[in-house]
C-alpha cells in the first residue's frame, strides 16, 4: 500500500516545482511541521498583486472584499531528490483558499498546507524559514527513521527539533543525516544544510531583504556560490546513480 504513495519522478531535477501528487514523502514533510493536510489550490493573482508579497496582498484583498488571511507553507520539489517548505498567505473568501499572489514561473496551481500555529494577526515579518527534507531513497530509509523516532524519549525528539530549526530542515532530515549514507545522499544533505545556513544570514525588514550582523552582502553572495556548487554537485551524483540501476 505505501508503494502506491511514491510516485516515480519522471526526471531528477534541481529545478523546484509544485508535487503534482501529494506522495509519502510530502506526508512525512508535514508531519515534521505539524501542519494540516496540503491540498491544490489554484492561482488566482489580482491585477496589483506583487510576486513575493504574499501577505500583503492578502491583507489588501481583505480589506476591499472581507476574508481572511491563511497562513502555511507553500511545498515545492526537486523531484527525485528534496522537498522544499515555504511560508506562504493565502486567502480565505468566506468559503474557500485561493492563491492570489503571482509566482515565480508562473504555475497556475500550487501545494499548501495550512499551519494552525499562526493565526489571522500574525505579523508576515517575523516568518520562519524554509524547511528541507530529502525525499531521494525515503522509502528505503523510512523504517530506520520511523525506529529511532519510536525508541526516542520526548526529551531527545524535542532536542532535534530545535536542531532541526536552527539549520531549516525538518525533524526527519535530521536523522536522515545521522544514518549511514551512499554518497548520492550525503550530497544532498550537504546542499541542504548549506541552503538552510545561508537563509540563516538574512532576515526581512520593512526595506527587503537584509543580512544580519555580522555578515556582509559579500558573505552572502560567496555563500550562495558555495551553494550552487554543492547543488551541481548533488544533480551530477543523482543522475549517475540513477543511470546505474
Amino acid at each position: 500500500m505505501e508503494q502506491q504513495h511514491q510516485r516515480q519522478p519522471d526526471r531528477i531535477s534541481a529545478n523546484e516545482t509544485v508535487p503534482r501528487e501529494i506522495a509519502e514523502p510530502v506526508l512525512a514533510l508535514c508531519e515534521d511541521l505539524e501542519i494540516q493536510p496540503p491540498l491544490h489550490l489554484n492561482v488566482s493573482p489580482g491585477p496589483a498583486a506583487r510576486m513575493g508579497w504574499c501577505s500583503a496582498n492578502v491583507l489588501a484583498q481583505c480589506d476591499e472584499a472581507g476574508g481572511e488571511p491563511v497562513y502555511g507553507w507553500l511545498i515545492w520539489e526537486a523531484p527525485g531528490l528534496y522537498l522544499n517548505a515555504e511560508f506562504h498567505c493565502v486567502w480565505h473568501d468566506g468559503r474557500r483558499l485561493l492563491d492570489i499572489t503571482p509566482t515565480q514561473e508562473g504555475e497556475d496551481r500550487v501545494l499548501f498546507a495550512p499551519d494552525p500555529g499562526y493565526g489571522a494577526d500574525f505579523d508576515f515579518r517575523h516568518r520562519p524559514h524554509n524547511r528541507r527534507f530529502r525525499s531521494y531513497a525515503w522509502l528505503k530509509n523510512k523504517p530506520s527513521v520511523n525506529a529511532v523516532l519510536e525508541g526516542a524519549k520526548d526529551k531527545a525528539v524535542a532536542s532535534v527539533k530545535q536542531t532541526a530549526k536552527k539549520y531549516n530542515v525538518t525533524l526527519r532530515q535530521i536523522i536522515l543525516a545521522s544514518l549511514p549514507r551512499d554518497e548520492t545522499e550525503t550530497a544532498i544533505d550537504e546542499f541542504l544544510f548549506a541552503s538552510g545556513e545561508l537563509e540563516r544570514i538574512v532576515t526581512v525588514t520593512d526595506r527587503g531583504s537584509e543580512c544580519l550582523p555580522p555578515y556582509s552582502v559579500a558573505q552572502y553572495h560567496s555563500g550562495a556560490a558555495e551553494v550552487d556548487l554543492l547543488r551541481r554537485r548533488m544533480l551530477r551524483l543523482a543522475i549517475l546513480a540513477e543511470a546505474s540501476k
